[in-house]
Parts: C-alpha cells; sequence; structure tokens
C-alpha cells in the first residue's frame, strides 16, 4: 500500500521514505535470523529439505504437456530456488550439513531397502 504524500513536503516524504527502508531492511534481516534458528536443528534442516523435494529443487524437471501443471511446478521451483538463495545468504555452512544430511538419510533409505527385499 503506497501511503499518501504531499509532494510540497520534502523532509516528511524523506523521513517516510527512510523509515520504509529500515522496515524492509528490518524484515530482511529477522527472515535471515528466522532461517538460521530454524537450520540450527536436525528437524528444521529435515523439515527444509523436505520442501527443497516437494518443490523440485534442484534436481525436478518442470516439463509437462499440460501448460498449467508445467506452470504450477515452476512456480514450486521458483519458491524452493528462493528458499536457495536465503539458505546460501544466511547460513551457507548450514546448508551444506542438511545435504550431507540428506546424502546419508538416502544411502540409509537404499541400504535398508536392499536388506528388506
Amino acid at each position: 500500500m503506497k501511503l499518501q504524500t504531499d509532494p510540497f513536503d520534502i523532509e516528511g516524504n524523506e523521513r517516510a521514505r527512510r523509515t520504509a527502508a529500515e522496515s524492509d531492511q528490518f524484515a530482511v534481516r529477522r527472515e535471515g535470523e528466522d532461517l538460521k534458528q530454524i537450520m540450527g536443528t536436525v528437524v528444521g534442516r529435515r523439515f527444509i529439505a523436505s520442501l527443497l523435494d516437494v518443490c523440485g529443487v534442484p534436481t525436478g524437471d518442470p516439463f509437462n504437456m499440460n501448460a498449467m501443471v508445467m506452470a504450477r511446478q515452476l512456480g514450486m521451483q521458483e519458491v524452493g530456488r528462493r528458499i536457495l538463495v536465503q539458505l546460501e545468504a544466511w547460513c551457507p555452512e548450514l546448508a551444506s550439513v542438511m545435504n550431507d544430511e540428506r546424502r546419508t538419510e538416502k544411502k540409509s533409505d537404499a541400504s535398508r531397502s536392499h536388506h528388506t527385499t
């Protein structure tokens, strides 16, 4: 929502712009700190990994003959890519830990499936 401004109140307009910029910076910092908190736990990393899997990131192929299905898959991948960008910006070391945990979990799942068949 854009605020109504008085074109003749230069100082007031500048003050409002600074306040909005500070609010945006605070929101970005808070989002990054929240992500660090989530990624700081095994459960949080597992949850983020499952979100990325659902979004088809990084390995999903969005191509589909049905344009609506493909548009949905592309949208989901966009969400996943946004999460990846945030991970790399705020906690790259924890993203690396998450990827290592995913690989280990997939290996143990594969070995369990071989032993049960």
